[in-house]
């Protein structure tokens, strides 16, 4: 599928004159649908005119979120945005030195807060090695209606995601290893969440 045609469509109106690609095997059926299901993402994003914010390994907190100026952790990213707007992880490793807590900027449901990986990036590898000792999940999740989408979470002390009382959410295409409790939790009420084609193993 070419990915132009698909980012020209930023309406409700059909998508034409694309490219096909024929998988030869079904790894490869899987990876070529993940790809266009996170353009998809991306282009529902842009059309609903919601606001983007950029983070990345290399990026700071003291910068403003930009795609040129990214921040560096998902905290401050959350504290950027509102309702329905998105966050972006660049690729690559991304070495935590705090917990993440996501327990405001809910969505609706038409119009979910995303914090996904960036389409075509290297895929985004959360490691919570720093906070081991804690004891805690690396992302505590209290919210509603958000899209997660595509990145691992890894070396938590407890949980790698820990959703507490979060409900009617998306987990897709995440996976949690070598944590130090479950990799996935539901917990206190949490209701209504769909946790879709996502790994763990190792915990």
């Amino acid at each position: 599928i070419s990915s132009n045609e698909l980012l020209k469509s930023r309406n409700d109106a059909l998508i034409s004159d694309f490219n096909c690609i024929f998988a030869s095997s079904k790894n490869q059926y899987k990876q070529i649908m993940r790809k266009l299901i996170l353009l998809l993402v991306a282009n529902m994003a842009i059309s609903a005119g919601a606001k983007q914010i950029f983070i990345a390994p290399y990026g700071s907190d003291a910068n403003n979120g930009t795609i040129t100026s990214p921040l560096q952790t998902i905290g401050e990213a959350v504290k950027k945005i509102s309702s329905g707007d998105t966050i972006y992880l660049r690729g690559g490793l991304y070495q935590c030195e705090k917990l993440v807590k996501i327990a405001i900027n809910s969505g609706s449901e038409l119009h979910r807060t995303l914090l996904s990986a960036y389409p075509g990036d290297k895929r985004p590898v959360l490691d919570f090695s720093a906070t081991a000792s804690l004891g805690k999940p690396g992302i505590t999740f209290a919210a509603d209606y958000w899209h997660v989408y595509g990145f691992d979470v890894t070396h938590a002390g407890h949980n790698g995601i820990r959703i507490v009382g979060g409900s009617h959410n998306i987990f897709e295409y995440l996976s949690t290893f070598d944590n130090g409790n479950a990799g996935f939790q539901l917990a206190k009420g949490a209701a209504d969440n769909i946790i879709k084609n996502c790994d763990s193993y190792y915990n």
